[in-house]
């Protein structure tokens, strides 16, 4: 296990007024003088490429030849310096991927808004992690060299969390529908999974669930919320025109190429591609997908030129992709680059009557703004039917009937304005008892190959009581 030194440079103090050459008496030179105890120094820069932070280059050859001291530098590309929320998500990636080593944070260095993700990134990832300051040589007793400092969290009253909710007001926290108790436990963890930027998710459920309501609230309450969204459904179209979607193709690379063209990955640069139905794709488009995971580049179709894309991927799914995988249908690699975090949604079904009815009435209002009336009443009896209907298309089919309601509605809402299927109770998906007795004496009369005495012995019923049942003359 190494000990390992991490701090920010300090773009201001570690140079002689802010600007080269190096400054001695700077805080990371104070350190590498007087308090070198480690294996290596990693040296964090704000820019998206080491190479063009200048600064930090000349820092870790200053360190390196007057020390003899290990200094390396990552960029984290922050875009804005006091957003605590984008530098949380880059920098609590990082000590991650530090593992178990024992890990020094020189916190005084960089922003306050730095300093204060350092804070958050301690006391919430719980790592082997220790927070230390200079204090300046001048403001010590002997006044001859800074004076390291050790901060002690356990003295804080303060919760962690509540300053992050506190830090986060004002984002997004709602996604287009209502957040109900059975799906609260799922976007708590959403939220908690927004802020590691590069994490890849994969969302379960059925058709209609709000799987892209889902990954647009992780895209919102992420650090790249202010870049692109793109949603695209896999299984709308074949596969040579799903690689130039995602991809993009050079000019005259096919008939229609009249002139180069970008790719959704592109276009998603520093932003959230989101992947629906990604059960549907083919052998050949999961490898190319992969490959994009792997090494965050992609190749315009007709190119051979590396474009890199800085983009997080949520995926999803109606399938059982583990299964599929077992098939060899899909790739188990492919399969676990995605599913770094599974979020799995309920069917209506499943979250029941109450937040069905939660859901309908929240959905009625909302609908309201975009037809410009006021929300209809819905007598109790047409509330009735409707709530005695499943809907196997779960929230898009509750939406679909809404529009519905404001679309033909009149004075009063009458049985006219539903769907047969929910005015007949669509028997075979109906809650009702008696539909569900019903539909499982008609399964047994079926197996039983419509012989009416079997099938009141199975049930143990009389033979008028099947007739009744399946209205038999």
């Amino acid at each position: 296990m190494a000990k390992v030194l991490v701090s920010w440079v300090a773009t201001n103090n570690d140079f002689t007024d802010g600007k080269m050459p190096v400054n001695p008496s700077g805080p990371n030179s104070q350190v590498h003088q007087h308090y070198w105890k480690y294996d290596s120094h990693l040296l964090l820069s704000q820019f998206k490429k080491v190479e063009d932070d200048i600064k930090a280059l000349q820092l870790v050859s200053y360190l390196t030849m007057t020390y003899n001291h290990k200094v390396e530098v990552n960029a984290m590309a922050i875009d804005d310096v006091i957003d605590v929320p984008e530098i949380s998500s880059k920098i609590n990636a990082f000590l991650m991927s530090l593992g178990e080593n024992e890990i020094d944070i020189f916190i005084s260095p960089g922003t306050p808004a730095m300093q204060v993700a350092w804070y958050f990134a301690h006391e919430k990832l719980k790592l082997n992690t220790k927070l230390f300051q200079l204090r300046k040589a001048e403001h010590t007793k002997l006044k001859d060299k800074a004076e390291q400092v050790w901060v002690n969290l356990e003295q804080s009253k303060i919760p962690t969390a509540l300053l992050i909710r506190e830090e986060l007001k004002g984002r997004p926290t709602l996604s287009k529908f209502l957040i109900t108790k059975s799906i609260r436990p799922v976007y708590s963890l959403a939220e908690k999974v927004a802020a590691a930027d590069k994490v890849s998710v994969l969302i379960l459920g059925e058709t209609g669930t709000g799987k892209e309501g889902l990954a647009r609230f992780i895209h919102e309450n992420s650090s790249r919320a202010k870049a692109p969204f793109i949603a695209l459904n896999c299984a709308s179209m074949g596969e040579s025109l799903l690689e130039s979607r995602l991809f993009g193709y050079s000019k005259g690379s096919h008939n229609m190429a009249f002139k180069d063209t970008p790719g959704l990955f592109e276009a998603a640069d520093s932003g959230t591609i989101f992947l629906d139905e990604i059960g549907d794709i083919t052998p050949y488009m999961q490898q190319s997908l992969l490959r994009v995971l792997q090494e965050k580049e992609i190749c315009r179709i007709g190119e051979a030129k590396v474009r890199k894309v800085n983009v997080r991927v949520i995926a999803a799914t109606n399938k059982n992709l583990s299964k599929l995988c077992s098939e060899g249908k899909f790739r188990w690699d492919l399969f676990y680059r995605l599913s770094v975090v599974e979020l799995t949604l309920p069917s209506l079904k499943e979250r029941g009557i109450n937040e069905t009815e939660e859901l309908f009435d929240f959905i009625l209002n909302l609908k309201s703004k975009s037809f410009k009336t006021v929300p209809p009443k819905i007598p109790t009896d047409i509330r009735k039917i409707i709530f005695n209907y499943p809907f196997p298309g779960n929230i898009r089919e509750l939406e679909n009937l809404i529009e519905r309601i404001y679309a033909t509605m009149e004075d009063s809402i009458t049985e006219e304005i539903l769907p047969k299927n929910i005015l007949n109770g669509e028997k075979e998906h109906s809650l009702r008892l008696q539909d569900v007795i019903t539909q499982h004496v008609n399964s047994v009369y079926e197996m039983c190959e419509k012989n009416l005495v079997r099938t009141a012995k199975i049930l143990n019923i009389a033979p008028n009581t099947v007739k009744s049942k399946l209205n038999i003359k």
